[in-house]
């Protein structure tokens, strides 16, 4: 087993029932006792290390990981991803498209900013001031970011 495999099994004996722990804990012991009695001069905490690993390799993640990428999936739940899928999408292009209004908006008050900005405000207080009087919500770093962008064009 590699390091990341270790780590992966690891995670998902965490996430099990405490049932299904015990019993692997069960199996995990006989299997420890086997290596013991054959590796007598091997440090113990290694041989318990060796037979968790062991025994979540036989029994439970691997076990697991390969009945999931032998399983057939139904037609509902293939349904069900795409769908899942296609949300998520819809998502990131909503995200997207407001950032671009933000920016839009951002624009129209932009002489307010720049007049802002010379009275010594901070982009914190300007972005509060946007917030409170304009309805705008934008962060302070995001105004940082147009405001060198744009500077630089003038």
């Amino acid at each position: 087993m590699s390091v990341q495999e270790r780590q992966d099994a690891l995670r998902w004996y965490a996430r099990q029932t405490e049932e299904f722990r015990v019993n692997l804990m069960t199996n995990r012991f006989r299997l420890f006792c086997d290596l013991k009695a054959k590796q007598v001069d091997k440090d113990l905490a290694l041989l318990e290390y060796a037979a968790l690993c062991l025994v979540l390799k036989s029994e439970g993640f691997f076990a697991e990981k390969r009945y999931r990428s032998k399983k057939v999936l139904a037609d509902s739940e293939i349904q069900l991803l795409r769908k899942r899928r296609t949300e998520k999408a819809q998502a990131i292009q909503l995200r997207t498209r407001k950032r671009g209004q933000v920016m839009e908006r951002l624009a129209k008050k932009w002489g307010v900013v720049v007049e802002l900005r010379e009275n010594g405000l901070s982009f914190r207080d300007i972005a509060v001031y946007l917030k409170e009087n304009h309805q705008l919500k934008v962060s302070c770093g995001y105004l940082h970011e147009k405001f060198v962008e744009w500077e630089k064009k003038e």
